[in-house]
């Protein structure tokens, strides 16, 4: 079962990598007695160890070593605990889907813990022994919000509609939780396209990419300036710490990238 457990979280960090902080020192002493070192317990895969050192954060073989501390797991025992933070559109819907087949594949019995709409998480046990081995939070909201709790240790994958910004990274560098734009560090699942739509009952069937900045810059405000009729363009564009709005604001309108 180790293997499977192991198996399953590599699976899902799929969007994002990170560590998880608790405020607790442990030592980690290889088997041969060769190696010790001390640092801030981060986190363990169910094969690896990860602390935060005076020399950066080190991850280590979990066969290789002891962990002594309050803050040790019990590798026998291990729980795969993952948070996702983010965007809604990917963690209503993609990443439930993707935790529910893998564990009506697997056989395992999945349960599913609302606190709300926007917070809410999956519980995974062996359907023989009831033993739990996987835990999936989930934290809704933004893209925006998803790159923060990444880099304040909040979450360990942060689900996001668009790429991270250049001050996202160096905050992240900052926080010590590395360059996630380094290979590895993110995936991307797919590919949206961006569509202006207007009312069925609008004759106008086509603008061009200027003249939709224009109207979002306000230039222009009635349909009538680009061939169709004499009325004003009401604007709707969602809220701006959406990863699409961002997108569509940066590339579209060529604003700078958010902050």
């Amino acid at each position: 079962m180790t293997h499977l457990r192991a198996a399953f979280f590599a699976a899902l960090l799929m969007t994002a990598s990170a560590t998880q902080a608790v405020s607790a020192d442990v030592t980690l002493s290889s088997r041969d007695g060769e190696l010790e070192v001390t640092g801030a317990y981060l986190g363990f895969d169910g094969e690896f160890y990860r602390i935060r050192t005076d020399y950066g954060t080190l991850t280590l073989d979990g066969s290789r070593m002891i962990c002594l501390g309050q803050a040790c797991p019990d590798p026998d025992n291990f729980v795969a605990e993952v948070t996702f933070s983010g965007a809604r559109a990917l963690g209503e819907t993609l990443m439930p889907a993707l935790i529910e087949t893998f564990a009506t594949r697997n056989g395992l019995r999945i349960a599913r813990l609302i606190t709300d709409d926007l917070n809410f998480a999956y519980e995974l046990a062996e359907r023989d022994t009831q033993r739990v081995v996987g835990r999936f939070a989930f934290r809704l909201g933004t893209s925006d919000q998803g790159f923060t709790d990444l880099i304040a240790d909040r979450a360990d994958i942060a689900l996001s509609l668009r790429e991270i910004t250049a001050a996202e990274n160096a905050a992240s560098k900052a926080a010590a939780v590395g360059d996630l734009t380094q290979r590895g560090r993110s995936r991307i699942l797919g590919l949206d396209a961006l569509l202006p739509l207007t009312s069925v009952a609008n004759p106008l069937r086509e603008i061009s990419l200027s003249q939709l900045k224009a109207i979002f810059e306000g230039r222009i405000d009635n349909w009538k300036a680009i061939g169709g009729v004499d009325a004003p363009i009401t604007l709707h564009l969602r809220d701006e710490g959406s990863g699409q709005a961002q997108a569509f604001l940066r590339r579209v309108m060529g604003r700078a990238t958010p902050k």
